[in-house]
């Protein structure tokens, strides 16, 4: 058969919080890095094939992230931060806050590629 090809989506800047004040300041790199397991809503199907998403609601964003410095998966500490339990340093991501709801058959696993 066919190999499976992986879902791809897109959340963009506006779609990251459900604050939409904080749009102007919001740094996608300090919310999502490459590699990056992203739990995201899926909003649309975009121009390309990609899924539209977001991550704008709590139980929504990054579920597991490895430290940039030391490689080890790393546990979220609150909503913007996870922390390597090797060397115990900080990094900003938006982190899920993992619930019941976030099983909705709209939501969608994601890898972080940029």
């Amino acid at each position: 058969g066919q190999p499976q090809q992986q879902p791809e989506g897109v959340i963009r800047k506006e779609d990251v919080r459900s604050q939409k004040s904080t749009e102007e300041t919001l740094s996608m790199e300090n919310c999502f890095r490459p590699g990056d397991i992203v739990l995201c809503r899926i909003l649309a199907l975009g121009d390309t094939r990609k899924f539209l998403c977001t991550t704008g609601e709590t139980e929504l964003g990054v579920l597991q992230a490895l430290s940039s410095v030391s490689g080890s998966p790393m546990n979220p500490i609150s909503w913007n931060e996870m922390q390597c339990p090797l060397t115990l340093t900080k990094e900003s991501r938006k982190c899920a806050k993992p619930s019941s709801a976030a099983t909705a058959s709209s939501t969608i696993l994601m890898s972080a590629n940029t």
